[in-house]
């Protein structure tokens, strides 16, 4: 039995692959299953998922193995030995007759751009919170849709009203979720086109109330707020 540690990466893969073909059992340590486009390494060996810096794990691991392929690759570090952030690229050197001779490996520092898209998560994050706040405090119904009219935001007001849940609809037409009256159905297509905030009112029979619809096109879609009007109809008709 063989144990390749890093059996996952590139080089460990190989490795695998080789000792596979020779007739051989192979065991794979490593701390993520291979992956490797193209290849069958996890129905061909056994995969043990560990860490080479967990004794135990290691211990169990060597538990009936003859031979061991160390390839767990380097923590990266620098000079002053801290840790960096590295984009390792490696590929195969061979002879001039086509047989590999070895292994060529950049290691490129990457620490500035990850420190970077790390700060962009994080205001992303905080301003998904501030929009999430915002959209809760709004006292009309709210709910967004994409350019396909799919679902992709509903307000807790909204779903009360409509007799929806936020996780059940987002991503789903609203053509699809409830029926529409003509009237708001031609605003939205209207808004869409015309890139125009669009107003329409109008009965909903399926709610059995009158509802103010305000429509606010944006590039990637429509943000409809909406309220019950139904007292304000009645008086207006009372007073007729």
């Amino acid at each position: 039995m063989h144990l390749v540690t890093g059996g996952s990466g590139f080089v460990g893969s190989n490795t695998v692959e080789y000792i596979l073909e020779r007739g051989d059992e192979v065991r794979i340590f490593d701390v993520v299953p291979p992956d490797i486009p193209g290849t069958d390494l996890l129905e061909r060996a056994e995969y043990v998922e560990g860490d080479v810096r967990d004794r135990d794990a290691v211990r169990d691991a060597m538990e009936g193995v003859d031979y061991v392929h160390h390839n767990v690759a380097l923590v990266p570090l620098t000079k002053a030995g801290d840790r960096f952030w590295a984009s390792v690229t490696i590929w195969p050197i061979r002879d001039e007759n086509g047989e590999l001779d070895g292994y060529a490996k950049v290691t490129r520092d990457m620490t500035d751009r990850r420190e970077r898209e790390r700060r962009l998560e994080r205001q992303r994050d905080e301003l998904d919170a501030e929009l999430d706040e915002v959209f809760a405090r709004i006292d009309d119904a709210f709910f967004a849709l994409d350019e396909e009219l799919r679902f992709t935001y509903l307000n807790d007001r909204a779903a009360a009203v409509l007799g929806l849940e936020e996780s059940a609809v987002v991503g789903r037409r609203i053509r699809s979720i409830m029926p529409l009256n003509e009237e708001f159905e031609v605003a939205l297509d209207r808004a869409l086109e015309s890139q125009e905030p669009v107003t329409v009112a109008g009965y909903y029979e399926p709610l059995g109330a009158w509802f103010e619809n305000a429509i606010y096109p944006s590039e990637t879609g429509l943000s409809v707020y909406f309220r019950d009007v139904s007292d304000r109809v009645e008086r207006e008709r009372d007073l007729e």
